[in-house]
């Protein structure tokens, strides 16, 4: 039967705080905040008497980076959410803004008598608002939180709601506290009592009011390089949670999370980025489509191009989706299909212009046939792994663009074509202002932040969705620079914490500064350069392409093709068939 006070150290922010003794914790309950500017520093401005033994890594994995803002009265409302990063020439000399808003709408939840109830996200609800500076986390340190992180600024926001008199009302602080334990009473304590009236009759009696808890946070993490396998990219984790527990058992509880990026990029000069920022919507492949699958040691490394690592994708959500309406069958049809019904349809809780990222329906693989083809040649099946979505992640980022001249014939005959590439998609490392949301990771990449969701476990299987088993999530885009986040509970358990946004997203700094980081990265880029050339693939479609810029690097990601032919996208897909 535990307290607030008792609850809260589940929180993800709380349990870094208390694993960090140099970790602060502040109540800020009705004040603003304005996380001050940090102080990072570039390994090569550190002079060795001042860092005894104390790596490059080392240094970049301590350094705070994040900053972001929240005003008491818009309490579920992250602003201005940026960080000081190393990459792109920075130097920890500027921000990068990777939210301009963050923004968790009213929650939603479904009685199991089907009534539903709003839970307002407003002031009035607000019973603590606490700020940690710091913070860690150890591998399996936790049942919810088993991933090492480096927390860096977190804030959270606790919301109580108790239902009477047909409504949903607000508890003060004191109400709250003088429950201590019996605030959210344990499993011992049923919901109702329930009795005979006559033979025939019987009736309930609710003990106490329903109340819910709602705890909305912002952890930001420091630098580390576990974001993707291999670790060669430092990438930097932003959480945005909502932990969510009843006093009754609920049919449903619906959390809405609102990513809004700037709608232009920084390109701090650079000639190959465009200034507006786009989304990118990714599925998986399930296995690894190149020789390297059975090469023991690099069965998880495949040829880093689109046909090989992705089943399909869709470049502009926004516009692809934005009309697109479920797909729907009618009773008979459902009547006729049976089990297999929600195979044809889309999920029953889809709107007018989303897509799935996981989709709690499916509960076994499924295979979609002639969907996709790769490198030319004819169509082919694709195998989804239980509860995957329509997509697995996205990406807001900006495109790039490259200019370069192609030279064919010889000697008088020689003729200079310009090439114009631009809207290139960046579909892999992708570390050019890029926001990364991963709900899933194909089922050949076995690293630990990779894995899934296993009985209740995060972290815990390969290829499946890192969301509960009872969630799904959907996604819609408001424009080409904001992701609309819904995720779904079904069948939620009362006294029980349920985790919204779990996977969190991420924003790439830079390579990881080792040796071995850099030899990877290296190894990635040169094996994409040269894919034109080798077995099963065409040949160099521009020969005069620039081996070192990273637009002819994503470019080359997803586009071949014959030499003074026209592109060819290494990866095609009937989409609307895909989206079973």
């Amino acid at each position: 039967m535990p307290s607030l006070a008792q609850l809260l150290q589940d929180s993800m922010p709380f349990t870094a705080a208390q694993n960090d003794t140099h970790a602060t914790l502040h109540e800020i309950t009705g004040r603003d905040f304005r996380a001050s500017e940090p102080d990072p520093s570039m390994p090569d401005e550190v002079p060795p008497e001042l860092r005894p033994k104390e790596s490059d890594e080392n240094i970049v994995a301590s350094n705070f980076i994040w900053q972001f803002d929240h005003d008491a009265a818009t309490p579920g409302t992250f602003r201005n959410i940026r960080l000081w990063s190393r990459g792109m020439g920075m130097r920890y000399k500027h921000t990068a803004t990777v939210c301009t808003r963050l923004i968790f709408d009213d929650l939603l939840v479904t009685y199991q008598d089907g009534r539903g109830e709003e839970l307002p996200l407003t002031q009035d609800f607000v019973v603590g608002a606490w700020h940690v500076a710091g913070g860690k986390i150890d591998d399996d340190h936790t049942d919810w939180w088993r991933l090492r992180a480096n927390a860096d600024q977190s804030l959270l926001v606790a919301f109580v709601f108790e239902e009477r008199d047909g409504g949903v009302f607000p508890m003060s602080r004191e109400e709250v506290d003088a429950l201590g334990e019996s605030f959210m009473p344990g499993p011992e304590v049923p919901d109702f009592l329930e009795f005979l009236c006559t033979t025939n009759a019987s009736a309930r009696i609710c003990i106490g009011n329903t109340r819910h808890l709602a705890l909305v946070s912002l952890t930001t993490c420091r630098e580390r390089p576990d974001f993707v396998g291999g670790d060669f990219m430092g990438f930097a984790r932003l959480y945005p949670h909502v932990m969510f527990m009843s006093t009754n058992d609920l049919a449903t509880a619906e959390v809405h999370i609102r990513f809004e990026r700037p709608a232009k990029a920084m390109t701090h000069g650079d000639p190959e980025m465009e200034d507006t920022i786009k989304a990118l919507v990714v599925t998986d492949a399930n296995r690894n489509h190149t020789a390297t699958a059975v090469v023991p040691g690099l069965d998880e490394f495949p040829l880093p191009v689109a046909d090989n690592i992705f089943d399909y994708y869709a470049t502009d959500p926004d516009e692809t989706f934005r009309n697109r309406a479920p797909v729907r069958l009618n009773a008979a049809e459902r009547a006729e299909h049976g089990e297999r019904a929600k195979h044809h349809e889309d999920h029953l809780a889809q709107q007018r212009g989303e897509v799935t990222l996981a989709d709690a329906r499916f509960t076994h693989r499924r295979t979609i046939d002639a969907c996709v083809a790769r490198d030319g040649n004819g169509w082919e099946s694709i195998d989804k792994e239980p509860r995957q979505g329509q997509f697995d992640n996205v990406h807001l980022a900006p495109r790039m663009k490259l200019e370069f001249v192609e030279m064919t014939g010889f000697g008088t005959s020689e003729v200079a074509t310009p090439v114009k590439l631009q809207d290139i998609a960046m579909v892999f490392v992708c570390f050019h202002d890029c926001l990364h949301m991963h709900v899933r990771w194909g089922a050949f990449t076995t690293n630990k932040s990779a894995r899934g969701f296993a009985n209740g476990r995060p972290h815990a299987k390969v290829g499946a969705p890192a969301v509960p088993e009872n969630q799904s999530v959907l996604a819609s885009f408001s424009n080409s620079h904001t992701l609309n986040y819904r995720a779904l509970a079904e069948t939620v358990p009362a006294r029980q914490w349920q985790v919204f946004c779990h996977h969190g997203a991420a924003y790439p700094i830079e390579r990881w500064p080792t040796g071995a980081a850099a030899t990877t990265l290296f190894l990635i880029r040169a094996a994409v350069t040269v894919s034109d050339s080798i077995a099963l693939q065409m040949s160099r479609i521009y020969s005069q392409m620039p081996d070192t810029s990273w637009a002819a690097f994503y470019w080359r990601c997803r586009w071949t093709g014959n030499r003074g032919g026209p592109p060819v996208e290494r990866l095609q897909s009937k989409l609307s068939r895909c989206l079973r």
